[in-house]
């Protein structure tokens, strides 16, 4: 592993965590800025432009931030729990923000119920799986360039990619994730009705 440790140098903590993480936060938050307020223009057809492209941005930074953030905390020195925090900051951002939406309408048991809807827990276990498939690549990449004999494929990120895709086979694909809304709507009536 020493080839691995003077590889990747352990950058300040701005380098290594805050600017990863606020490249995918600042493209949410800009790009939601601009969905909500793409009507505004004059034109139709760059109203619809911008609602397409500002919501594809925010689609990507929301579920695939960390295809992005991981490698580059990675990279830059970054430990696994820094890693991991700085990949979850936008999801959770997002999360939050619509929890903070619902209880406008809802109870606070009902609103933090909410936080298990199947596009919630979809967004955050796709993560790890995204997550684990970047450190498989990030360890193959050390691999290549220091010729470290580094275990590229382990146990824990292994296991992340098959629960993220055994939660996106239940929550999105099987029967269009209908079985999943289901259990969701039996649990929320055994509790609150």
């Amino acid at each position: 592993m020493n080839g691995s440790n003077a590889y990747i140098k352990k950058a300040p903590f701005m380098k290594r965590f805050v600017y990863p993480t606020s490249i995918v936060l600042i493209t949410w938050i800009v790009s939601t800025f601009v969905y909500w307020n793409s009507s505004k223009v004059g034109s139709a057809g760059l109203h619809y432009f911008l609602a397409d492209a500002s919501g594809i941005l925010m689609f990507l930074s929301i579920g695939f931030g960390s295809i992005l953030i991981y490698p580059m905390a990675y990279f830059r020195g970054a430990s696994t729990a820094e890693r991991i925090a700085a990949s979850l900051v936008t999801p959770i951002i997002w999360i939050i923000k619509e929890e903070i939406r619902v209880s406008e309408f809802f109870t606070l048991g009902k609103t933090l119920y909410y936080a298990l809807n199947q596009l919630h827990v979809m967004v955050i276990l796709g993560s790890f799986g995204l997550m684990a498939a970047c450190e498989i690549a990030c360890r193959m990449i050390v691999r290549k360039r220091t010729g470290d004999q580094i275990k590229i494929v382990t146990a824990l990120p292994v296991s992340a990619m098959v629960i993220a895709l055994i939660a996106f086979y239940c929550s999105l694909l099987w029967e269009g994730g209908v079985h999943w809304f289901y259990f969701f709507v039996r649990i929320y009536r055994a509790i609150f009705l």
